[in-house]
């Protein structure tokens, strides 16, 4: 017999991949490790990080430099912790006209709260928190993306359509005039015209009064009269003809008679309903007045209705919805019609049919909110989309790549590629000259190579000359102070172009380097901003092995979606070095993706059959 793994469609790549998760063996990996390594290494990046470690490794507790001095410190070899922290430095270039921090590598104004001094350090530990110790906790993390996610889609489609909502017909009930710009906009139709209308799907608007148990009994009581599903001629006589002809009941209710007196023979019209027929017909059904004969015709119809002095009375809306007519909007037949035409009745075809659906409405009367002219309130919208939309999904949903995606590299892989390219090539133009030079006297500053006089420097004997110009400082607070000033106005130079012989041609790679660092940051930023709206419950994450379990047995459903499929796509492809299982997770990814096409026509991959002796 041939018997199917359980959950897992591919029985060869599907089980290696669940076995190499399951013994934390690889196969997914955090790809954002790798490339904060890649961005902290380019040029200008390296110098900056390698000077703030200077800075903070040659700061002292001392407030001031009076403490410092009573405290026994040497204010010529030590910080104080006003300039001592290496946050001194991390807002240099940091400004959007100085390139946001792509060329310092610092986090660029506006992106604080991404944390760390430097934009490398915050990305490794946002991706490392969503990722966590290994594989099993990444596919927890992204459990609880996905989940919030199908939120987020579901919301998205009706919210989309009830912001565009309006009330009414695009047709003006008053002007019967269409829309002077011509926009048609996403009217709910004329039956619709406000909250209390939408309650019910305009099905008890012909109420205003929300008297509906008259106008459902008045419905009731008129049975099979009238063919609900030719709504173009409902309640027109010849639709009672017809009914009552289709029953046999021409003879009982003297129909046969009256029409034979007319010489109109009703077996060679396709739809004696039809309008051209409404005067024809209603002379032969005011003919009939026989108390009798409408008691049989009522019967063959199933109605109720009281007092009818002839057939003809059918056709009469006062006499047919004698309980509820006074209260009714429509006066005549013609008007009733034109309302119901503008609702929705699905397969109803006899009016006691909707009478009995209507009876089991519930109408409300929203006295506060029935004027209002917004189908979602503003508020209730504005809530609604703080809280579950802004992503980059269908509908301004959240995907799970706008959670999490940088785990897998996206909207980071590439944009480290251009960054790390503009910076190269900036270096190599000379653009980067001057500002790798000044972190080099920083750092030389606080070595002490610029220090004069003896080995042991005494303070106020003592000076820290500036080769950039001669400067002299007492304090190396001072000296840090300077060198400070002068980074900031060689990334101001970067930035304008306005140093070097080939400033003329730098121009476009300090715009890549700048758009694309900037990018990463807005991506970093936006993934905390979607994160917060849900719970993705990272600290109750384990190492169990059913995760890897329920992760494989979802593949072929995952892959069908393209936020998640480059998110697992990226961890697969992140991870470094020669490793067999993440082969068996890539075969794993592409069969998944190839079993949907199988499934079209039937087909079971040869991989997932086990044969039982």
């Amino acid at each position: 017999m041939v018997c199917i793994v359980a959950g897992i469609k591919s029985g060869g790549f599907g089980l290696s991949a669940l076995g190499g998760l399951t013994a934390g063996l690889g196969g997914l990996a955090n790809v954002a490790g790798p490339l904060s390594s890649v961005m902290a290494g380019v040029p200008g990046v390296a110098a900056m990080a390698s000077s703030i470690g200077a800075v903070a490794g040659a700061g002292g507790p001392f407030a001031s430099i009076a403490a410092q001095i009573a405290g026994s410190a040497n204010p010529l070899t030590q910080l104080t912790s006003v300039v001592g922290g290496g946050d001194f430095l991390s807002g240099i270039g940091s400004a959007f006209d100085l390139g946001a921090g792509g060329i310092t590598g610092v986090l660029g104004q506006g992106f604080e709260s991404i944390g760390g001094l430097n934009f490398a350090d915050g990305l490794a530990n946002h991706a490392g928190e969503l990722f966590g110790s290994g594989p099993l906790q990444a596919i927890q993390s992204l459990a609880g993306a996905e989940a919030f996610s199908a939120i987020s889609l579901d919301i998205a489609g009706p919210m989309a359509n009830a912001l565009t909502g309006q009330f009414g017909g695009a047709i003006s009930s008053l002007t019967q005039a269409l829309p002077i710009d011509g926009n048609f906009g996403n009217f709910l139709g004329s039956a619709i015209p406000d909250m209390n209308a939408m309650v019910t799907n305009g099905l008890t608007n012909f109420m205003p009064n929300l008297a509906i148990p008259d106008f459902a009994g008045d419905m009731l009581n008129l049975g099979s009269a009238f063919d609900m599903g030719d709504m173009a001629n409902f309640g027109n006589p010849g639709q009672l003809v017809g009914k009552l002809l289709e029953q046999g009941a021409g003879g009982i209710t003297g129909l046969d008679s009256v029409l034979n007196d007319l010489k109109f023979d009703p077996t060679i019209i396709a739809n004696l309903g039809s309008g051209q027929f409404n005067d024809v017909m209603s002379g032969a059904l005011s003919q009939i007045t026989n108390p009798e004969m409408i008691a049989n015709a009522q019967s063959m119809l199933g109605s109720n209705i009281p007092n009818l002095t002839s057939l003809a009375d059918f056709t009469n809306l006062s006499k047919i919805m004698p309980a509820s007519f006074a209260s009714m909007v429509p006066d005549t037949m013609e008007q009733f019609k034109g309302q119901l035409q503008g609702i929705d009745i699905g397969s109803i075809t006899q009016p006691l049919q909707f009478g009995g659906l209507v009876n089991n409405l519930q109408a409300v009367d929203l006295d506060l909110i029935k004027n209002f002219t917004d189908v979602i309130d503003p508020d209730g919208a504005t809530a609604i989309a703080s809280s579950f939309l802004g992503g980059t999904g269908s509908g301004n949903s959240v995907s799970v790549s706008d959670i999490m995606g940088s785990v897998g590299g996206i909207g980071i892989k590439d944009n480290t590629a251009i960054y790390a390219q503009a910076m190269n090539e900036l270096d190599q133009l000379g653009a980067l000259d001057e500002i790798k030079l000044v972190h080099a006297q920083l750092q030389a500053g606080i070595n002490g190579d610029f220090t004069s006089g003896p080995a042991t420097k005494v303070y106020e004997t003592h000076f820290i000359t500036d080769p950039a110009g001669g400067e002299t400082h007492k304090t190396l607070d001072s000296f840090v102070g300077r060198k400070r000033e002068q980074l900031e106005l060689a990334a101001r130079n970067i930035a304008s172009g306005a140093s070097g012989a080939s400033a003329e041609v730098w121009s476009g790679a300090f715009g890549k380097a700048k758009s694309s660092f900037i990018a990463m940051q807005n991506k970093i930023l936006s993934e905390d901003v979607h994160a917060a709206k849900t719970d993705l419950h990272l600290e109750f994450r384990n190492e169990s092995p059913d995760n890897a379990y329920q992760f494989m047995a979802g593949l072929t459903q995952k892959v069908t979606d393209p936020a998640k499929l480059s998110l697992i796509q990226g961890m697969n492809a992140g991870e470094v070095g020669t490793n067999k299982f993440k082969e068996y997770m890539k075969g794993a990814i592409a069969e998944a993706q190839n079993i949907n096409e199988y499934d079209k026509f039937g087909i079971i991959p040869r991989s997932a059959r086990i044969q039982e002796v």
